[in-house]
């Protein structure tokens, strides 16, 4: 039953959730939550979360880009933040065993989709919304 049913911790729930609905402010504060979005903080939350998993004793997580690393000021940023939390994700998964068992592109979150990604009428945001995919590949973590 396992190979067909696999309990993970998704990633955005646990660890950048924030509690905000459309009722009100967050209400979610988190000591490895940073809202200006650096590599290094986003190392320590995959710790923090790769502890947690271990003390679960979950097999798998999941995740979505923007959830494990940050945005950038362009493309070219981004995909470097992506690159190094994918080596630190990949480290952690050694030394833990837990493995990933889906990663995928956040196409929501940023306000440049708020018409859609790839169906944006903006070839520029349809254009980087497609480099965002092609991007995550799950292979290299």
């Amino acid at each position: 039953m396992e190979e067909w049913l696999r309990f993970s911790v998704a990633y955005w729930h646990t660890f950048r959730g924030t509690g905000l609905d459309i009722f009100g402010a967050p209400t979610l504060k988190r000591p490895w939550d940073n809202l200006g979005g650096d590599v290094e903080a986003s190392k320590q939350r995959a710790n923090a979360a790769f502890e947690f998993f271990t003390k679960l004793g979950v097999d798998y997580y999941t995740f979505h880009d923007r959830d494990v690393a940050p945005e950038g000021k362009n493309l070219k940023e981004t995909n470097h933040n992506l690159d190094k939390i994918a080596e630190e994700l990949k480290t952690l998964q050694e030394q833990t065993g837990v493995k990933l068992l889906w990663g995928t592109a956040n196409m929501f979150s940023q306000p440049r989709n708020a018409n859609g990604a790839a169906t944006n009428p903006d070839f520029n945001v349809y254009a980087y919304s497609g480099a965002q995919v092609k991007k995550i590949d799950i292979k290299q973590i």
